[in-house]
């Protein structure tokens, strides 16, 4: 309701409280675990809990806010005392809820459930494979770090773009076709540029990331593959966004369901061959099978945007730039104090180069003019930061 509104701020505010509150809780369960001999079983089941207490005091936020707001206007849904008119009215929303809404879960939850594959198919294949059993178990463990990896690069990418969908939706109502085609091609350019310097970037300092979260190096090139989930999640989901704007459902559930298929029919293959490497692989095919059926799919127009104004060449230039940037950040750590033994300062270094790597890629996103003026008025400070850069030059 209040992104249909473009009011952005009661939906920001209730998912950095539901945020806070799920990772209180799991800290809480982890000290408890500690202290009051809890098995694993138990610490699980308390973790588990934040997902619930954060859930419900997003909630209440987004109640309150609606409160100060005026009342939300009420729909009776169950069409008894509608008019004939009004029952169709209510039919037809119904059937939008239950598509929408459902395309909307399922696109949301895609890595949950490649991950769902992973979880029937990874450890069998392993040990399929020739690999022990406990052996795989461990392997199965390690490539189960790049989930929240993942999960920590998708927030920041959709933070940027979601309240996009909100605008699309309004242009499409309102039948202002040209706005919706410049807003959906600035929608994917953002999209890609935000989400591929996560992945890459995370890729590069995956090393100290791994060592600091984890105590151990173990799974690195299965990791340093599976981040750029995130710039292929973001993709699926940014098409995905755009269609559903324009109420076109079967090509969204058509890609969906050959990602899947394509995730499911790899994964025990390329596990087999390659290990947990092969399972990162086909993670990326499916997402990719997804987002190629979308793109195949989509206006001439969307697809074009990528070689409009040497985008494509224009981004991958400044990915070659963050690349070397990060890479000689790690190659003067190495030589001056050597590999961290220490994981607070491994996390200090990694969260260094997180900075060094976004200052350096938003300084060459601009040198190269890889987006347009009302693409950066779109994204959070980028009238300051155009305006900085105006003024240094």
């Amino acid at each position: 309701f209040f992104q249909g509104r473009l009011n952005m701020i009661p939906t920001a505010l209730s998912q950095v409280v539901e945020q806070f509150i799920r990772v209180a809780v799991i800290l809480l369960a982890a000290v408890i675990y500690q202290r009051q001999n809890w098995n694993l079983y138990q610490m699980g089941a308390a973790a588990m809990s934040g997902a619930i207490l954060g859930g419900i005091a997003a909630y209440l936020l987004l109640k309150r806010a609606a409160k100060n707001n005026g009342p939300i206007p009420k729909l009776d849904i169950t069409g008894r005392t509608a008019s004939s008119g009004q029952k169709k009215k209510v039919k037809k929303l119904r059937q939008r809820l239950l598509t929408d809404g459902s395309m909307i879960c399922l696109y949301s939850a895609l890595l949950v459930i490649f991950q769902l594959v992973d979880s029937f198919v990874v450890k069998n294949s392993l040990t399929n494979s020739g690999m022990q059993e406990y052996l795989a178990r461990t392997a199965k463990g390690i490539y189960d770090r790049g989930q929240p990896l993942a999960q920590l690069g998708l927030v920041v990418s959709f933070a940027f773009t979601s309240s996009f969908v909100p605008k699309l939706s309004g242009y499409i109502a309102h039948e202002q076709r040209q706005n919706f085609e410049q807003l959906s091609k600035t929608y994917i350019r953002l999209s890609a540029t935000i989400s591929l310097a996560a992945s890459v970037g995370l890729s590069v300092l995956i090393p100290y990331v791994n060592f600091g979260l984890f105590e151990n190096n173990k799974g690195q090139l299965t990791l340093e593959v599976f981040v750029f989930s995130i710039v292929g999640m973001t993709l699926v989901q940014t098409y995905q966004s755009i269609f559903q704007s324009m109420k076109l459902v079967k090509p969204c559930l058509a890609a969906i369901f050959i990602g899947i298929l394509v995730k499911i029919i790899s994964t025990g293959v390329l596990t087999s061959r390659f290990g947990t490497l092969g399972a990162s692989i086909a993670t990326l095919l499916g997402l990719t099978a997804c987002g190629s059926c979308l793109l195949f799919n989509s206006k001439i127009e969307l697809r074009k945007v990528w070689l409009e104004d040497s985008f494509i060449f224009k981004l991958c230039g400044c990915i070659m730039g963050l690349i070397i940037v990060l890479k000689g950040y790690i190659f003067l750590i190495e030589i001056s104090i050597g590999f961290p033994d220490s994981r607070y300062l491994s996390l200090i270094e990694a969260t260094i180069g997180v900075m060094l790597g976004a200052s350096i890629f938003t300084w060459l996103m601009m040198k190269i003019r890889l987006l347009k003026i009302r693409e950066w008025l779109t994204l959070p400070f980028g009238g300051k930061l155009l305006r900085g850069f105006k003024h240094k030059r």
